[in-house]
């Protein structure tokens, strides 16, 4: 679902901040000012909303789309932080199912 969100990004010493462009339970596709290569491990510090402290964890760049987008799997967070963002992401892919389903009715 399309989500605009912060998230830093780290790499070795380095650290980016990127830009959600859409969010699942599963993954983020981010655009930023740089991009590393497919399979890399990457920090990840997604900031959802700015009264919820951020989402922790480790992702895996899943595919680079040109020099400044990045498909990040969620493969690697903790239970916890897993069901922080199933809680913070259910509510809005549903109201965002139930839109969908509205505008195609008559």
């Amino acid at each position: 679902m399309e989500l605009r969100s912060r998230v830093h990004l780290g790499f070795e010493h380095q650290e980016w901040e990127f830009e959600t462009v859409d969010s699942s339970l599963n993954g983020m596709l981010v655009a930023g000012p740089s991009s590393v290569p497919a399979g890399t491990t990457v920090r990840v510090n997604l900031h959802l909303a700015p009264d919820m402290k951020p989402i922790v964890g480790l992702g895996s760049v899943a595919r680079v789309l040109g020099a400044n987008q990045m498909g990040i799997q969620l493969n690697q967070l903790t239970m916890a932080e897993s069901w922080r963002l199933q809680d913070f992401l259910l509510p809005l892919i549903l109201q965002d199912g139930q839109r969908e389903l509205h505008a195609g009715v008559p």
